[in-house]
């Protein structure tokens, strides 16, 4: 099917900035609902502060947050996801 898009549907890309290094771009592909994005872009954001000298997990730095457009861009780190824990 052309031209089809899945409620919910979520891009992400992983890309490599030769001057600040590696960064995560995340977007819903049909933004439906700004506030809970931003309200979860938050609490990562507060997670971040709560977890900073974890050994065991590893949070991307959020760096920028388009809440109308459902779109995010973190610093990518390597390392198991706290939604794996």
């Amino acid at each position: 099917m052309h031209g089809v898009t899945v409620p919910n549907s979520r891009i992400s890309y992983a890309v490599e900035h030769p001057d600040c290094g590696p960064y995560a771009y995340k977007f819903q592909l049909c933004p439906n609902a700004p506030d809970r994005f931003a309200s979860k872009y938050s609490a990562h954001a507060q997670a971040i502060d709560a977890f900073a000298h974890s050994s065991q997990l590893t949070l991307p730095n959020p760096v920028f947050l388009d809440a109308y457009n459902q779109a995010s861009l973190m610093q990518y780190v390597i390392g198991r996801p706290v939604s794996e824990h």
